[in-house]
């Protein structure tokens, strides 16, 4: 069973920190290869000074590091450390992208699975030429697999090759020492290993996105930057501000393509590992324009819920190529499975479409699962002329700024002599009850989101909401007395700071019309398009949109259709198979010129229980939508598989 980093350490009576480690390091680098800690202490980081540590004399250069790579620092900076196994298959990809269109024009199958061929010579004399770069390379993952990978060229070639020409091919970047420092010595470690002297490589400690400026430019840039969200991170951000790239709820990834595009050759290419967010996500407008007119996308790799990093929970990832030449056309592949067993899947994709035809109307990104779906998104498209925000209004669901007590609250923000005086504790009620503890106007019926079901939802369960606006309460009301134990915390939400609420009011509390008339409701994350449709009071969160002033009951069927599951899957907003449909992606769901009336005598029929009319409404849609019966299988098949598929491996 692999030890741990910390069960290394502890067997060994050691202490666990960076200088101590990188001397363990060193010292097994010198009894790998019988040389002294003074020789690399001459040669290696001339900052440093290495310490002879005589522990550790069971564990391999390669068991601590793996330890290394799986310790916890890489959550500080928002670093998820590449498998070998992929980083090593990224580097054969982002060959095969490289040379595919700088002349080597046969044979493109011996970057995956290298074989002997005779007419080796151009190839061989590109390929001692290249420099390759990785400016957020951390212990360098990529850039050894990059070693490794020219070696296997070589040999299955039968080329010779110089290890310290090779090594000098490779550029390291990062902000952090103790990577590079790691790097450094697994770098010498190739070195020793195949007889070449120690030597000081290509590796840099600085701020990449401000201060890298090397003297040449790199034919692959190659790499997985950190993901760390502008959100909670606020200092980090304001250091590059007056980056032209930067843009309100980016993520600072997006800086390492800006430059990682920047640094390269006029023929060079970036292929980057990410999260698949920045495609449609509105703080990378700025990122997707400079993608669309900049540069040609190459290859399109959306791993969706196919696991690359155990440890980031809830990441869905993208393997990308960008190129600074023009193309013609585009390979995409989207991974359907969760699990994937045998890497070699990602060498294959399922289809190739124009550079121009990725980008939707709105500017976005669009990865469809097939190039079938493609026409039947544009027939959706070309027979509607108005959008919903164009018909209906599209309000979010109430904002309170304190449901119910919570730990939180108890430990961080009550007064001790409070809680005591009112016995208050984890769970009770602030503005949210399970049952009404006294009579009061200003209670109102209140539901979860899990409650809506398709046309309909479930009324008879329901907690109670105290529904207050300013001006409802003063001093001698019930609801004043049950509040004023919360005074001081219902007073630091930002909008009573502000003074545009009072103390006791709920947060963004929004119009009551909204939640007493004629609406649909819609959760904010469903595995399908759930809308329901009700005439009854109907309070609920702001995870629940409401729909309200238009031609309800046609849009009702409309919006729960299999065709518009189908927009709703691949042109809304989505996490993994969930649908996401709050209001940016609600208002831009496209209408069409059809008349309402037949679809409304449906829906209704629907509400009154005649579940055969759900089919009615598909069959007329399609009509009216002109798809064929291959499409229609297509709609048919995305929506039977649903949010609910199962995993399956591979």
């Amino acid at each position: 069973m692999k030890k741990n980093l910390a069960q290394i350490f502890e067997t060994n009576n050691l202490e666990v920190s960076d200088d101590n480690f990188m001397s363990i390091i060193a010292s097994l680098l010198c009894k790998k290869h019988h040389i002294s800690i003074e020789d690399i202490n001459t040669t290696l980081d001339q900052n440093l000074k290495y310490i002879e540590c005589e522990a550790v004399k069971t564990e391999s250069l390669y068991s601590i590091f793996d330890s290394f790579m799986m310790s916890d620092r890489r959550e500080k900076t928002g670093s998820y450390y590449t498998p070998y196994a992929l980083a090593e298959k990224m580097v054969r990809m982002s060959f095969y992208d490289y040379f595919k269109k700088n002349g080597f024009k046969e044979e493109l199958d011996f970057f995956y699975i290298p074989f002997y061929y005779e007419d080796n010579k151009v190839f061989i004399n590109q390929l001692r030429t290249l420099k390759i770069v990785d400016i957020a390379c951390g212990t360098g993952v990529f850039l050894l697999a990059t070693i490794h990978v020219m070696m296997s060229y070589y040999e299955t070639l039968q080329v010779s090759y110089n290890m310290t020409d090779l090594i000098d091919q490779v550029y390291g970047v990062d902000i952090q020492e103790t990577p590079l420092v790691l790097l450094n010595l697994f770098l010498n470690d190739l070195l020793l290993s195949n007889q070449y002297p120690l030597k000081e490589c290509n590796i840099t400690r600085c701020d990449s996105i401000l201060d890298y400026a090397p003297s040449l430019r790199f034919d692959i840039v190659i790499g997985n930057p950190p993901y760390v969200g502008e959100k909670g991170n606020k200092a980090l951000f304001d250091r590059y501000k007056k980056i032209s790239g930067y843009e309100a709820r980016m993520d600072l990834f997006y800086f390492f393509i800006y430059k990682g595009f920047e640094l390269l050759e006029d023929h060079g290419i970036l292929s980057y590992i990410t999260t698949n967010y920045w495609v449609t996500a509105d703080g990378a407008k700025k990122l997707r324009y400079f993608v669309q007119n900049n540069t040609a996308l190459m290859r399109l790799i959306n791993l969706d819920e196919c696991k690359m990093f155990s440890d980031a929970k809830g990441m869905h990832n993208l393997i990308f190529t960008l190129a600074r030449f023009s193309l013609d056309d585009v390979i995409v592949q989207v991974i359907q499975q969760s699990k994937i067993l045998d890497l070699n899947i990602l060498y294959d994709y399922q289809y190739k479409i124009a550079h121009e035809q990725l980008f939707s109307e709105t500017g976005n990104i669009i990865l469809y699962e097939k190039i079938l779906y493609y026409p039947i998104i544009h027939k959706i498209l070309s027979h509607s002329f108005q959008t919903l925000n164009q018909v209906v209004t599209i309000n979010q669901g109430i904002v309170s700024g304190a449901d119910k007590v919570t730990k939180k609250i108890i430990d961080q923000k009550l007064e001790p002599s409070i809680i005591e005086q009112y016995d208050i504790k984890e769970t009770d009620p602030i503005f949210v009850f399970d049952t009404k503890p006294f009579e009061s106007k200003f209670f109102k019926p209140f539901y979860k989101n899990g409650q809506i079901t398709p046309y309909q939802m479930a009324l008879s369960d329901h907690r109670w909401i105290l529904y207050l606006n300013d001006g409802d309460l003063d001093e001698s009301h019930q609801e004043w007395q049950h509040l004023l134990p919360f005074k001081r915390i219902l007073s630091e939400r930002r909008e009573v700071k502000n003074g545009v609420r009072n103390w006791y009011a709920l947060q963004w509390g929004r119009a009551e019309k909204i939640f007493e008339g004629e609406k649909i409701v819609v959760p904010q994350r469903a595995n399908y398009n759930n809308f329901a449709y009700t005439d009854q009071p109907f309070y609920s969160s702001a995870d629940v949109y409401y729909l309200t002033q238009g031609p309800l009951k046609f849009l009702l069927g409309l919006l729960n259709s299999k065709l518009y599951y189908f927009w709703f899957y691949n042109r809304g907003k989505r996490k993994g198979k969930s649908l996401e449909l709050y209001a940016k992606p609600l208002s831009q769901v496209p209408v069409p010129t059809i008349s309402y009336m037949q679809i409304e005598m449906y829906v209704e029929a629907l509400l009154n229980n005649d579940k055969e009319a759900k089919s009615k409404i598909d069959d007329l849609l399609y009509e009216h939508f002109e798809l064929t019966a291959d499409e229609i299988i297509e709609v048919e098949t995305l929506y039977n598989r649903g949010g609910n598929e199962k995993k399956v491996k591979y």
